[in-house]
């Protein structure tokens, strides 16, 4: 148990899925979450005279449960055995290989094909805010900025919010939210320039000339928490365009929301605009269709092309 407790001290705010041969087994407060998350079977293992609860899941079934996990708001830390057996080691070598969270999970069972799976980070100055947008699942990735914070989340319908904690209450009150900010510690040591441009190997600076330098810092901060979550330097991530609102048609949260755009009143998808518009046969056109509904274009050749 000592090397388990020496890896879940690193990551105390996840559910530590910690490889055991077949399964992934959780130990402590872990096993109790997901004991009456998922509705699985709470035992006992005896460590130093001590009774630690403990809940197992086999490896070949764990996508599910994981989804399930994640849908309850869960983040989780998978702990993989990245030794062979060796009869001559006691104990095999362990590691966190990824960390799963709403925003950064890509099964395709856990979406709504009609979502996009949104992971957001929030700069904010001068009463302005910075946000990149990023579906993992999909690889697009935007950027957007405005004065209509709420707005702009009531749109995009983000699974998780990458925020700093002094930004933090700017976002508590704007409850469709509340539950889904994860706080970043402000890094000085990493240099925004140089990580964007390692991130995407790039050797010189104009590729990215046309961010300033908030737009810059929404990205790095999108970057940074994929280093930690994915734990890979692979990616097949583009540079983020930049979404222009002046052409858009402006609808205020409480028009959109009387308009039953996406959603009726009651939250259902069923009896709105979207539902009797959709008539696609792929998730991507369906995703499509969702966001040109909710970005309207006011650029008349443009609607009369569409």
């Amino acid at each position: 148990m000592q090397q388990y407790y020496e890896i879940k001290e690193k990551y105390t705010d996840y559910l530590l899925f910690f490889r055991i041969g077949e399964f992934y087994e959780l130990f402590e407060e872990d096993a109790v979450i997901a004991s009456k998350t998922l509705h699985i079977a709470l035992t006992k293992r005896k460590n130093k005279g001590k009774e630690v609860p403990m809940a197992g899941i086999p490896f070949s079934s764990s996508t599910i449960h994981i989804s399930n996990l994640v849908k309850a708001g869960c983040k989780i830390a998978l702990c993989e055995q990245v030794q062979t057996l060796d009869k001559k080691e006691k104990i095999l070598e362990r590691k966190v290989i990824k960390i799963i969270t709403s925003g950064t999970f890509i099964e395709e069972n856990y979406f709504n094909a009609e979502n996009n799976n949104y992971l957001i980070s929030i700069i904010f100055k001068n009463n302005i805010f910075y946000s990149c947008v990023l579906d993992l699942s999909t690889s697009q990735i935007y950027i957007e900025s405005g004065k209509c914070i709420e707005e702009f989340l009531e749109k995009t319908n983000p699974k998780e919010v990458l925020i700093n904690l002094f930004d933090k209450e700017k976002l508590q009150s704007i409850k469709e939210v509340k539950d889904k900010i994860t706080i970043i510690q402000e890094d000085s040591s990493i240099d925004n320039l140089k990580n964007i441009m390692s991130f995407y190997n790039l050797h010189t600076e104009k590729s990215i000339e046309y961010l300033n330098s908030e737009q810059k810092n929404a990205l790095n901060v999108i970057i940074k928490y994929l280093q930690f979550t994915q734990q890979t330097s692979t990616h097949n991530i583009s540079l983020p365009r930049i979404i222009n609102n002046n052409d858009k048609l402006y609808i205020d949260k409480y028009t959109r929301k009387n308009l039953e755009i996406i959603k009726t009143l009651q939250g259902e998808s069923k009896g709105s605009l979207l539902w009797f518009l959709n008539h696609t046969k792929t998730t991507q056109g369906s995703r499509l269709l969702v966001n040109l509904l909710n970005n309207p274009t006011n650029n008349r050749a443009k609607c009369r092309r569409i």
